[in-house]
């Protein structure tokens, strides 16, 4: 009886072993998922706020738009870490400069805080 007793708890143990290992391997693939989801997330993102800052800023700060955006781009699909790199210099050494270029009205997104300065017009109705 009391090997019975044994060999259940050992087989207990065992599959609560398998689960934990299962349950960790699980919780590790979804971080490596998000993390992956946020490597690639970020630097398209500083693609596009570096594409929505018209060339003016870009020239006040005397940078080039077209040579950030293409090494973004590169950076992002051709070489992920590169990707991730280029976008943190982006958002480290430009983008707090084309903020300041914006002038006034425009937060530090770039984008007009100004509700009629939109590409359209909603009619008066």
């Amino acid at each position: 009886m009391r090997d019975v007793k044994a060999a259940r708890a050992y087989w207990h143990l065992r599959l609560v072993q398998e689960e934990c290992a299962l349950l960790w391997t699980v919780i590790g693939l979804v971080l490596v998922c998000l993390v992956t989801i946020a490597a690639v997330a970020f630097p398209i993102w500083a693609i596009v706020d570096a594409a929505g800052h018209p060339e003016e800023e870009w020239r006040a700060i005397g940078r080039r738009h077209t040579t950030w955006i293409f090494a973004l781009v590169v950076g992002t699909f051709v070489l992920l870490v590169a990707g991730i790199v280029t976008a943190v210099l982006y958002c480290v050494l430009v983008r707090p400069d084309l903020a300041r270029a914006g002038g006034p009205g425009r937060g530090s997104s770039g984008v007009s805080d100004d509700p009629s300065d939109t590409l359209w017009h909603e009619p008066n109705l």
